[in-house]
């Protein structure tokens, strides 16, 4: 028997062994790694289904918060423009308001000056009167002393 035929036969041997005994070992490890990979591949696959639609979703709310803020801004300018049209109308008629008392204010006071100057007037008259009563008048007449003591009595309360 020759040695090629031993190595034959011991490869043969190998062969078997390796067949029943090693080969199913790496076939299962070999399979566990590849569903490991599935594995890792389907859970890479549904998040990144999971995250399309979060970001669908997500754009989705972006859109309705800008739809949101613009009704918000349309609103707030609307508001915006009653609360100065409100001002300028409280502007106006406190305008009006303050000039109306302006000017009963100035009528009051040119009525107080009017009587004052009447008063004054009126009692440089009541003086004059009296002077002249007093240089004219005869101390015998009865009724020019007479009033003429009126008047000093008028005169003496006013004052």
């Amino acid at each position: 028997m020759d040695s090629s035929f031993f190595i034959l036969i011991s490869f043969l041997v190998f062969a078997y062994i390796f067949y029943k005994k090693i080969w199913p070992s790496i076939i299962n490890i070999l399979d566990d790694y590849i569903s490991a990979i599935q594995r890792r591949f389907n859970e890479i696959q549904i998040s990144t289904k999971e995250q399309e639609k979060l970001e669908i979703v997500n754009q989705k709310k972006l859109q309705s918060l800008q739809k949101e803020i613009e009704v918000i801004k349309t609103e707030s300018l609307k508001k915006i423009e009653f609360l100065k049209q409100k001002i300028n109308e409280d502007m106006e008629h406190q305008y009006v308001n303050r000039q109306k008392s302006f000017q009963q204010a100035t009528k009051r006071v040119k009525s107080q000056q009017r009587r004052v100057l009447q008063s004054r007037c009126v009692d440089e008259i009541f003086e004059k009167i009296i002077q002249r009563i007093e240089k004219s008048s005869s101390l015998e007449d009865e009724y020019m002393v007479s009033v003429t003591e009126i008047i000093k009595a008028d005169v003496a309360s006013t004052s």
